[in-house]
């Protein structure tokens, strides 16, 4: 699949995503989706984390490399279909609310 550049200027929504954790604990992002002119899901950013710390690192990429997912042609749904689903992990979390999202748009 060849990646469909996104314009210069798109669609976003910002929303309160609540993960849950194994232990029960509740975190609540602030995560950013992107869209494209077809209101499909084409980026997440997610920025919740201290800056500097392993988590910031790692989620930063990982919404990097969903997003380049998703602009490759695979849906949100192809991508939540692939992760694990218990213990359902943060990333899933996201995708999934992007999943929710795109419904909506």
């Amino acid at each position: 699949m060849t990646r469909t550049a996104l314009p210069g200027r798109r669609g976003n929504v910002t929303q309160r995503v609540t993960h849950t954790w194994v232990n029960g604990k509740e975190q609540h992002l602030l995560v950013t989706f992107g869209y494209d002119d077809r209101r499909k899901i084409r980026e997440l950013f997610c920025a919740d984390f201290k800056e500097g710390n392993d988590m910031h690192t790692l989620i930063g990429d990982a919404c990097v490399a969903i997003s380049l997912l998703l602009q490759h042609g695979h849906s949100a749904q192809d991508v939540s279909n692939k992760m694990a689903p218990a213990p359902q992990s943060l990333l899933k979390t996201m995708v999934d609310a992007a999943i929710t999202l795109e419904k909506d748009l």
